[in-house]
């Protein structure tokens, strides 16, 4: 998969990868420079339902905060399946 860098130097990343890794907007990534390249990556205090073997899990997710991560969790589940329902 190939992307380019437009004259702002902006860049797209494309949907499958964003689907994959969770990012939405809004998610806060991470950009770790490595030997000869940059590994982006979701920051992993913020919450995302990932599908493993056909089962959705959360990821990202602390329970530290006690009901305040909980009420965060469910929130953000719901505006992501309201998202992907078209914004209903």
């Amino acid at each position: 998969m190939v992307a380019r860098v437009d004259k702002l130097g902006r860049l797209v990343i494309p949907k499958q990868v964003r689907n994959r890794i969770g990012l939405t907007a809004g998610t806060d990534v991470e950009f770790v420079e490595e030997a000869d390249s940059v590994r982006l990556r979701p920051i992993t205090d913020q919450v995302r339902l990932v599908r493993k073997q056909g089962i959705l899990c959360a990821e990202g997710m602390t329970w530290e905060g006690g009901d305040t991560g909980i009420a965060a969790f469910i929130r953000h589940s719901r505006e992501d399946r309201i998202q992907k329902l078209g914004g209903m």
